[in-house]
């Protein structure tokens, strides 16, 4: 395994020369991914949409063999909630490859740097095909959410066992 310097981000690699995934790399793929806008880099309106996002793809990671993704998921205030993911979206935050913005009433978006887009555009573009579709379907799902509670209740139908920790009863 070898690093790489590429405008000051290192990549690592694996014996086969294909860029090792770090879970915190699955949060830069979703913010790099297409959503309801169609937009490269479109932003995730907080971290709660973020982690509906991951969990959806750690339900999809049989069908698409994936590896080093969260998966420490737990029955939580709203729904599924892997705690891993705050603590790498902090991380991501101090390495400034992401930024939170707020945009009032307690709630804030969630979008790439500069730095961070052309760590998410090589992560990305160097997935298979099969698993950059899967999460910009994802994204497209819970992005297209208009509130909180609508996210909720799709994610509560479609999944109710991950609902009965949940503050909100739908």
């Amino acid at each position: 395994m070898g690093i790489y310097l590429k405008t000051k981000i290192y990549y690592r690699y694996n014996k086969e020369g294909e860029i090792k995934m770090e879970k915190r790399d699955w949060i830069l793929a979703f913010l790099f991914a297409k959503g309801k806008t169609e937009e490269i880099g479109e932003p995730i309106d907080g971290s709660l949409r973020l982690m509906k996002n991951l969990f959806l793809l750690w339900i999809e990671r049989n069908n698409l063999n994936l590896d080093n993704i969260y998966e420490d998921f737990k029955k939580y205030n709203y729904g599924p909630c892997d705690f891993n993911v705050y603590k790498d979206m902090k991380d991501l935050k101090e390495d400034k490859l992401i930024e939170e913005v707020d945009i009032g009433r307690s709630y804030s978006k969630l979008k790439l740097t500069k730095k961070g887009y052309e760590r998410a555009e090589m992560i990305f573009n160097n997935m298979t095909r099969d698993i950059k579709e899967k999460i910009i379907e994802i994204k497209k799902e819970i992005n297209s959410r208009d509130s909180l509670l609508s996210l909720l209740k799709f994610i509560y139908e479609k999944y109710p066992e991950w609902a009965e920790n949940s503050l909100i009863k739908i």
